[in-house]
């Protein structure tokens, strides 16, 4: 039997031509694999039993390792058909593309039409003797009660910022910032609209009317940014209802659009209400309005608060606004919110931002410089500012601990020493000769010239000087001085 909110199966296509059949042996053979593979049972027990820490800690360990032969930071699952590669399927990666390979190898010899029988005919399958087949954690919390406390250890989990790689979610940038969506996994390409249904975890929320679950989105910045998110569903909702209406049908799912679109329009109005609230002239008004507001997860994408906040020192409100996942930036500039996080006047609140940044696609390096070249990266606009203790308070928290000099995102390590010589910034300088190990000799990558050459009078005098008291300092003796005086190494 099919299971619930699946498409119900199709008529049965009868015997197939035999080499067909030798396909669809194979794939029966990987599903009936998948069905039997008691860890990815254990995982599904330790979900519907809401031990979703144990859970997470086999999903990207053993039963990653499992899979794909490492571990593993992305949610995969499989496209049925025609291969039947899955999430916690025991296959390594290599073997289970060679699978991909051969499966989609029939559909040049039989045509489409045949291979989508076959596909079909393995959906159907795969449904009948695969407990929650092709189903993220997401969706077997959702059509097992959608326990909200779960659901927010789930996307608490999925938003940490320290995640290096999205877990379950994917990273996009707009001119290199632009909050995340949560997607829950993918699906097979029928229509667009179908996909995006199964897809969006707002989306599948929001279509069954699920706006607590949307608002737990939302908070968690996982909703995507409302500029496109919120025009893109009006779109879907508004122009699109009847197919929507049938799409729903046939995955088993109750619609309920009324309260989606009263939902996105009151995101829209809270959107417009905190950005005409933070234009207002005079003092301030109604800030314990505005904190709410933002914390309901309706961000702005609009710098006018933040460079406001920041000039009047509304600490708590800054930090509110980033929680809620608005965008700091304009138009990909990164001005105002290096500015807004300088003027912070509570260092702890400093790193709650940068953490923050972090979890909503931020970046303190060049990573987003191939679009707007001739800006500044974070990390360097605070070394010309002379504040390396913030770069060094991003750097505990969203890159690698590993020194500067090691040279992590290529050519960008090696400017910043030249660009502190450059502008005298001496807290930075010493700070990269001292503590990152970096070294005038060092070369900056875009101009092909040694840091040194950046340098001039006192400033090279100063940054010669720190150099020659590490080199006395590191080693003082050479083996061979039995006893005499420091000397040069």
């Amino acid at each position: 039997m099919a299971k619930p909110g699946r498409r119900p199966s199709s008529p049965d296509p009868g015997p197939f031509h035999p080499d067909i059949e030798a396909v669809l042996a194979r794939v029966r053979a990987d599903i009936d694999a998948l069905a039997a593979y008691e860890p990815r049972k254990q995982a599904i027990g330790l979900i519907l039993g809401r031990k979703l820490d144990d859970y997470l800690v086999w999903h990207f360990g053993e039963g990653a390792a499992a899979a794909y032969g490492r571990t593993y930071s992305r949610s995969v699952k499989c496209k049925p058909g025609y291969e039947a590669v899955c999430f916690f399927k025991p296959t390594p990666l290599d073997e289970a593309i060679s699978k991909r390979a051969e499966y989609h190898g029939g559909e040049a010899r039989f045509g489409r039409d045949a291979m989508a029988l076959v596909s079909d005919y393995a959906l159907r399958y795969a449904s009948e003797r695969v407990e929650h087949f092709h189903r993220s954690p997401f969706e077997i919390v959702l059509e097992n009660g959608a326990d909200l406390g779960l659901l927010e250890n789930m996307f608490a989990y999925w938003s940490d910022p320290k995640a290096t790689c999205e877990r379950g979610s994917v990273k996009t940038f707009a001119r290199g910032w632009e909050a995340r969506e949560l997607y829950i996994g993918n699906s097979p390409k029928r229509k667009l609209l179908e996909e995006d249904i199964e897809a969006s975890a707002l989306v599948r929320a929001l279509v069954e009317g699920r706006t607590d679950i949307a608002d737990l989105l939302a908070r968690h910045r996982l909703a995507g940014n409302p500029r496109y998110i919120n025009a893109r569903l009006f779109h879907y909702f508004l122009e699109h209802r009847r197919e929507l209406e049938t799409l729903c049908a046939e995955m088993g799912i109750q619609p309920d659009f009324f309260s989606a679109e009263n939902w996105l329009t009151d995101r829209e109005e809270n959107m417009e209400d905190i950005v005409r609230l933070a234009r207002q002239a005079g003092p301030w008004p109604k800030l314990d309005e505005m904190r709410e507001i933002a914390r309901s997860g309706a961000c702005s994408g609009d710098s006018t608060i933040f460079g406001l906040a920041a000039q009047r020192g509304e600490d708590d409100l800054i930090y509110d606004l980033f929680e809620s996942g608005a965008e700091p930036n304009g138009h990909g500039d990164y001005g105002s919110a290096i500015d807004m996080i300088e003027s912070l006047k509570d260092q702890d609140k400093v790193l709650e931002v940068l953490k923050l940044w972090a979890g909503a696609g931020g970046s303190v390096d060049g990573d987003w410089a191939d679009a707007v070249p001739l800006k500044m990266s974070p990390s360097e606009e605070w070394i010309c500012r002379d504040r390396p203790e913030l770069v060094e308070l991003a750097r505990s928290w969203v890159l690698s601990t590993q020194p500067i000099r090691k040279n992590l995102n290529g050519e960008w390590w090696n400017r910043l020493l030249a660009k502190a010589l450059e502008r005298n910034a001496r807290n930075s300088i010493r700070w990269l000769i001292e503590d990152q190990g970096c070294r005038l000799d060092d070369r900056d990558e875009a101009s092909g010239q040694p840091a040194r050459s950046f340098a001039k009078g006192d400033t090279l005098a100063f940054a010669v000087a720190l150099e020659e008291r590490l080199a006395l300092t590191a080693d003082p003796f050479t083996p061979t001085d039995k006893g005499s005086g420091p000397q040069r190494i």
